[in-house]
């Protein structure tokens, strides 16, 4: 009975272990949250990260808002049967990035493109915790499988084992040389 109670105990610190980690790092249907305002640096990359992922024009629209015209010589907004074209057009563009509209098919294709850009570009940034380091690997690898991008679990290790920082680099070598890849070539 006791080791039943051990195991449900065991199970409920992995269960959430995950919660949280899902809550940090967010997934296709949640943002991350910011848990602590120490690491509101670290937060916002993977905000970001999660807006690009879900729309790349989001992070640029909360960098610089849409700002609805007003009328004439008063302080009230313009309604929208009265904008012109081109305001009405950049009116319908913002609204379908707040509603998260995926996009078409060059949307699409473009945003695989740049999460395999990230994929092959990614590293160790500054003074990043190796936690953060991970929690941003786990998003991307989300990422990648959102867009429908396959890679080799080694491409995968690769790619980790290589953002680690310098001194990580001499650990990473002993695990490369005692643990060979299984090349056919």
């Amino acid at each position: 009975m006791a080791d039943m109670f051990a195991a449900v105990a065991s199970q409920n610190s992995k269960i959430h272990s995950i919660l949280i980690s899902e809550t940090e790092s967010g997934n296709t249907n949640k943002v991350p949250k910011l848990l602590d305002l120490t690491d509101y640096k670290n937060w916002k990359g993977r905000f970001e990260t999660h807006l690009n992922g879900t729309d790349i024009n989001l992070w640029e629209i909360i960098l610089s808002p849409y700002e609805r015209p007003k009328v004439v010589g008063t302080n009230l907004d313009q309604t929208l049967d009265r904008l012109y074209v081109d305001q009405r057009k950049k009116y319908d563009s913002e609204k379908k990035a707040y509603w998260k509209i995926e996009g078409n098919t060059k949307l699409k294709k473009m945003k695989a493109t740049d999460i395999r850009k990230e994929f092959e570009n990614f590293n160790f940034i500054g003074n990043e915790s190796l936690e953060a380091l991970i929690t941003r690997y786990r998003h991307l690898l989300t990422e990648v499988r959102k867009c429908g991008i396959e890679y080799t679990e080694e491409d995968k290790i690769d790619c980790f084992a290589d953002a680690l920082p310098e001194i990580w680099n001499s650990l990473v070598l002993i695990l490369r040389e005692n643990f060979p890849r299984n090349d056919t070539s």
